[in-house]
């Protein structure tokens, strides 16, 4: 189970985000289906930012109705990391991010 920051940020608009505060859950998407319930909002304006936690690579991601660059499903979510932006719906954006984080895994270990 991880720690997830939740935001209020209306898809598609200039509003700011609004932190609506913390919650438990073992997947992002579980992530926002609480927040979801819980604030009484759609799962499209809110955002979910794992609370960092050891060596593991964490995207902010902006719901958006653009469909995912990889499989075309709609909505997804945009992602700025390092200036590279893009559109990919949770799933692939999540094989993106475990490829990752197996890379950062197998560094840290290799320092110990």
């Amino acid at each position: 189970m991880h720690q997830w920051q939740i935001f209020l940020e209306p898809a598609d608009t200039d509003e700011k985000r609004t932190s609506l505060g913390t919650l438990w859950a073992d997947t992002m998407s579980d992530a926002l289906n609480k927040a979801a319930q819980y604030y009484e909002k759609a799962t499209h304006d809110l955002v979910a930012v794992q609370v960092s936690q050891g060596n593991a690579l964490h995207i902010p991601v902006k719901p958006t109705l653009q469909p995912c660059e990889e499989c075309g499903t709609s909505p997804a979510l945009q992602y700025e990391l390092v200036g590279i932006t893009g559109v990919l719906c949770r799933e692939c954006l999540q094989k993106e991010v475990d490829v990752v984080n197996r890379a950062l895994k197998e560094t840290s270990q290799g320092e110990e």
